[in-house]
């Protein structure tokens, strides 16, 4: 049987951090290859004046992804005692 265990500060900060960094160094990173792409692209078909533009919104475009992918590899890191699962609830709740 699994044995459940309190989420305390120490672990919430453990998850936290692991999602954190892993966001912002990808989300910087993804970002910016993804607006000097579409900069890059607007300015070699003829629309220089656009190459910001096309940039900040593929940089953000990127960055809800890249925020994805930092959540589950948090989600499924192994930490120092403990790890994180998913389960199905044992009982069905209704809406009433």
């Amino acid at each position: 049987m699994i044995e459940k265990s309190q989420l305390t500060f120490k672990k919430l900060a453990l998850i936290w951090w692991a999602m954190a960094w892993r966001g912002v160094l990808a989300g910087v990173v993804g970002g910016a290859v993804a607006g000097a792409l579409a900069g890059l692209t607007a300015a070699l078909v003829g629309h220089p004046e656009l190459s910001g533009p096309a940039g900040q919104w593929a940089g953000l475009a990127a960055t809800g992804p890249i925020g994805i992918w930092a959540l589950r590899e948090a989600l499924t890191k192994p930490y120092p005692g403990f790890e994180l699962m998913l389960r199905q609830p044992t009982e069905v709740f209704s809406d009433v």
